[in-house]
């Protein structure tokens, strides 16, 4: 199992979006949530860490794009393709909600919760590959 790096400073939407990104603001109810941090909303409608290892954060609802207190606002993408993410899964490979707020290319806790992608961006690394972004889309609809 190989959980995806973050470079917090570098969490934001792909310079190469696709229709339909999402972004939503919701307020923070945990102590700190980073970029790059897959969050869930509790029952009072607080931005929490996602982690698929307790049953009331199973809930992933988006990628976290900037560092927040309780308290505080901010913004989460429900759908969309997303650079900041060091990704070593090969292109096309499945990514899952894992623990603590972060994303594996494994399924880990009580669900196998898939939030994600690896897919190609239309520019190279400085070794000449084709750079991996990540596409994440929350499933809304499903509940865990």
């Amino acid at each position: 199992m190989a959980q995806l790096v973050v470079t917090a400073a570098n969490v934001n939407i792909a310079r190469q979006p696709i229709d339909g990104t999402i972004i939503r603001p919701y307020l923070c109810g945990a102590a700190l949530i980073t970029p790059g941090q897959a969050v869930s909303i509790d029952v009072n409608g607080l931005a929490q860490i996602a982690d698929a290892t307790v049953v009331a954060n199973q809930q992933v609802r988006g990628i976290a794009l900037q560092r927040s207190m309780a308290g505080q606002a901010i913004d989460v993408v429900e759908k969309g393709v997303l650079e900041g993410f060091t990704i070593t899964q090969a292109f096309d490979a499945l990514i899952f909600l894992d623990t603590a707020g972060n994303l594996a290319d494994v399924a880990n806790g009580t669900k196998t919760i898939r939030c994600g992608r690896v897919v190609p961006a239309t520019t190279r690394d400085s070794s000449g590959n084709v750079k991996k972004l990540l596409f994440f889309q929350s499933d809304m609809l499903n509940n865990w």
